[in-house]
This record gives structure tokens, C-alpha cells and sequence, in this order.
């Protein structure tokens, strides 16, 4: 079974690469650029991992990944922020996003990143 990808950034650009990079790590990906669409999305397929833009067009990142998180707990978000911790919600950091990573970033270490929590992941559905 592939391991499914949710980007949500509603920067083309950025949102392109993230594509092409996870691709070539052999992850099936899917695009959302607004919450709107990924709220579809979620609705329909389950995702194993999140990346997920703080400032959306039509709604808080934050926002979405409480609804996200309260749909599919399984699923690991990494919120991807412009901002540093201190100047996000800490209720949301603490209890709905399993990593934070701000922009820009490495990508061998977002990489790693997405790695870990992915990993984390299997072990849960271990137990």
C-alpha cells in the first residue's frame, strides 16, 4: 500500500516543488490549494501525513488541522509556517500538529522530517 500525501499550500511554486520532491521519494501525492479543497479531499481518501500551510486563502491552517485531527487522528500534520512557534496558537501546536516547520526550510531535513512521523505512524498502528 503507497503512503498518501496531502500538500496544502496555496503557493503554486512552492506547492510544485514539494510535489516533484516527494514524488521522486515515491509518495503518492495530492494537491490542495485552499482548505476548501483539501476538506474534500479528506472527506473522500485517507492521508497518512499533512503538509499543511499556516495561512490559507479561505482558513487558518490551525483551523483546519483541529478538524482534520478530530476526522482522522492516525493522520500526522506538518504544519509549514512562515512564523515562529510564539506567534502560533500553542493549544493547536500542542494538540493538533505533530511537527512545525518554518519556512524556508531544508528540504533534506523536511524530508527527514515527513520520514520520522511516518515511521512514528506504522508503530502506532502496531499496538
Amino acid at each position: 500500500m503507497s503512503t498518501k500525501i496531502l500538500i496544502v499550500e496555496d503557493d503554486e511554486l512552492v506547492q510544485a516543488s514539494l510535489l516533484a520532491i516527494l514524488e521522486s521519494e515515491g509518495y503518492e501525492n495530492f494537491q490542495a490549494f485552499d482548505g476548501m479543497m483539501a476538506k474534500k479531499l479528506i472527506e473522500r481518501e485517507f492521508f497518512n501525513l499533512i503538509l499543511l500551510d499556516v495561512n490559507l486563502p479561505d482558513i487558518s491552517g490551525l483551523e483546519l488541522c483541529k478538524e482534520f485531527k478530530q476526522t482522522e487522528p492516525r493522520t500526522r500534520i506538518i504544519l509549514l509556517t512562515g512564523y515562529s512557534n510564539e506567534n502560533l496558537d500553542s493549544e493547536a501546536i500542542n494538540n493538533y500538529v505533530d511537527e512545525c516547520v518554518i519556512k524556508p526550510y531544508d528540504i533534506d531535513i523536511l524530508l527527514k522530517i515527513i520520514s520520522k512521523n511516518l515511521e512514528e505512524q506504522r508503530k502506532e498502528s502496531k499496538i
